[in-house]
């Protein structure tokens, strides 16, 4: 009578994989090791009798036989690696949804969101978790090259192999101001996809595998799906951000902008949540610029940036130097050096109007501040200093970002501080604030009201920079 042992090499060379994926996963070290950067290969489906019995498994395209683990590159960077086989030929489902049966105290569904799946705290913007489907039925094998990884995990969630990763934030932060520093992926080997679920810092390492534990997958219509994203390699590689910064300057002329003035109204093209273009009249009523917050009711926004006089604390920077992230972590605990700045406040109040006989799911806000001179965007003060050090961040003394709203009256509603919804034929007049240095606001300062309809930012869904700009409307702070 064969051996256990005989039995198992019987089954496992019935499978239909390549030997060399075959020999790896049988020398493979089968130890889980659990401690910070000291990672083996482990792996993920390798039991005989769900490889004796695969012939009669129908599940879509199936992945019966795959390995998932991390490649160490330098002290804090991995590679996830994912290699698989002997793929079955069912037709996938198009559109899945998952659901969440566990989610920490206070932690609610965000809408308008995009199709991606987010929860965090109520009555916040920030933090909590996004989740999302990425397709890797086209591969093979696929990589992520990921640095400034402080702990990492290879574990099993629901019988599916899984990857944690934790990153060290390069800036500070605290309980109102989470960062984005933990990942999970887990690959669904049944539809062979990977849920992706990245988590703040206001989670702690253990409440994201339990809502990872509590996540589950079925099948659903086109409407309630989940974002289905294709698998790019190197997933976190983006344009560089010189050449993006150079395709915004060639774009403030008289000729390609709208130039307008305050109590004008001007007409904009931008989108609704679904994507579609909308039309909408938008007025900028008034803009005031103060070292106070005296036009703000919100106490709770007012405490954290005044000092006892009612007066705009000033901004402290601290520089510090950039590290590798492959062998050396940036230094944010040990600054070069500090600095403080006088900052001013921008108030601005405008009108969004829907002339039409349809309401606008979800109108797309996006306003910014940019320093114009010669039709090209100006460094600030910090950019300039961060330029000339080479490889110098900063970090500041308060939540904020320069140039971006830091403050509105209308993204509570909604829980995401993007959109508006504006019922037909009708109006709606909001507030919003934004943080300058003293030094940058100009006579060259001006106010852009339509930035959403170009997306300017890095979208961590298509993990790309859109670059088409078509303008923008754009009116005088000063």
């Amino acid at each position: 009578m064969k051996s256990n042992k005989d039995l198992y090499k019987d089954a496992f060379n019935e499978v239909k994989a390549s030997q060399e994926l075959k020999e790896k996963l049988m020398n493979i070290d089968k130890t889980n090791h659990k401690r910070k950067n000291k990672l083996s290969k482990i792996t993920a489906v390798l039991a005989a009798a769900a490889i004796i019995v695969v012939s009669s498994v129908s599940v879509y395209a199936a992945v019966q036989l795959y390995n998932m683990h991390t490649e160490q590159k330098g002290k804090y960077a991995q590679t996830l690696v994912l290699e698989k086989s002997y793929v079955k030929s069912d037709e996938k489902p198009k559109f899945l949804k998952m659901n969440f049966s566990y989610m920490p105290e206070n932690y609610v569904k965000a809408n308008n969101t995009g199709n991606k799946v987010c929860y965090s705290l109520k009555n916040s913007c920030n933090g909590g978790i996004s989740a999302l489907f990425y397709d890797v039925s086209k591969q093979d094998k696929i990589t992520d090259n990921r640095t400034n990884i402080v702990d990492s995990e290879l574990t099993t969630i629901n019988g599916h192999q899984a990857l944690y990763l934790q990153e060290e934030p390069q800036k500070e932060y605290d309980k109102n101001n989470p960062v984005f520093d933990k990942d999970i992926y887990i690959y669904l080997e049944d539809y062979d996809y990977i849920l992706y679920i990245y988590g703040g810092s206001d989670l702690t390492k253990e409440q994201l595998l339990k809502i990872a534990e509590g996540a589950s997958v079925e099948e659903c219509s086109e409407s309630e799906s989940a974002v289905i994203l294709e698998w790019e390699d190197n997933i976190n590689e983006t344009p560089a951000q010189e050449d993006y910064n150079a395709d915004i300057k060639t774009n403030f002329s008289q000729d390609n902008n709208n130039f307008f003035n305050v109590g004008d109204t001007v007409p904009i093209t931008t989108a609704d949540f679904d994507g579609n273009d909308v039309n909408v009249d938008v007025t900028v009523n008034s803009i005031a610029v103060a070292d106070n917050l005296d036009m703000i009711a919100d106490d709770n926004f007012k405490e954290k940036y005044l000092d006892e006089n009612g007066k705009l604390k000033p901004l402290e920077v601290r520089f510090y130097e950039n590290g590798d992230g492959v062998n050396i972590l940036t230094s944010v605990e040990t600054p070069i050096k500090t600095e403080n700045y006088n900052l001013k406040f921008v108030y601005e109040t405008v009108t969004y109007k829907n002339n039409t006989n349809r309401d606008i799911n979800g109108i797309c806000v996006y306003h910014k501040l940019y320093n114009i001179k010669d039709g090209a965007v100006q460094s600030d003060t910090l950019e300039k200093l961060v330029e000339e050090g080479s490889n110098i961040g900063y970090d500041t003394n308060f939540d904020y970002k320069l140039t971006e709203w830091a403050y509105d009256d209308f993204s509570i509603d909604n829980n995401n501080p993007n959109y508006i919804d504006l019922p037909a034929n009708s109006q709606r007049t909001l507030h919003l604030g934004f943080f300058v240095l003293a030094d940058d606001l100009t006579d060259g300062t001006y106010l852009s009201i339509d930035d959403g309809a170009i997306a300017t930012d890095y979208d961590i869904i298509t993990m790309t920079y859109s670059q088409s700009y078509e303008g923008f409307s754009v009116c005088k702070v000063k």
